[in-house]
């Protein structure tokens, strides 16, 4: 003798005869996040690509950059349009759009006679 049994589905009613809740309907949920490609580059043309969140701060992505690359952090600055980025900056804060470029340069102190 064979036995079968019967998964509950979504619209079946539990052991008391309830019925579930009704589920939202799915324009409801917010649209999945899209990611940004965001490259860094260095004026000698080396470069590292990040795929990011426009909520992330940048920090993430320019720490990683001096881990992978062997560097001190404060030894480099970084730049969008002219502009240093800052720890807190995430792309959405400085309108990086897909495949903007953050350049990346050697932090320079003093420099005059």
């Amino acid at each position: 003798m064979t036995m079968r049994y019967d998964t509950p589905t979504a619209t079946s009613a539990d052991a008391d005869g309830n019925e579930p809740p009704p589920q939202p309907p799915p324009e409801d949920q917010p649209p999945p996040v899209a990611l940004l490609n965001i490259r860094f580059i260095t004026t000698a043309g080396e470069e590292l690509h990040f795929k990011m969140k426009p909520t992330t701060r940048l920090s993430k992505a320019m720490s990683t950059y001096c881990d992978r690359w062997g560097r001190a952090r404060q030894g480099l600055r970084f730049l969008f349009d002219g502009e240093r980025v800052l720890d807190h900056h995430t792309p959405k804060d400085l309108d990086l759009g897909d495949g903007d470029t953050i350049e990346v340069h050697e932090e320079q102190i003093g420099g005059g006679v």
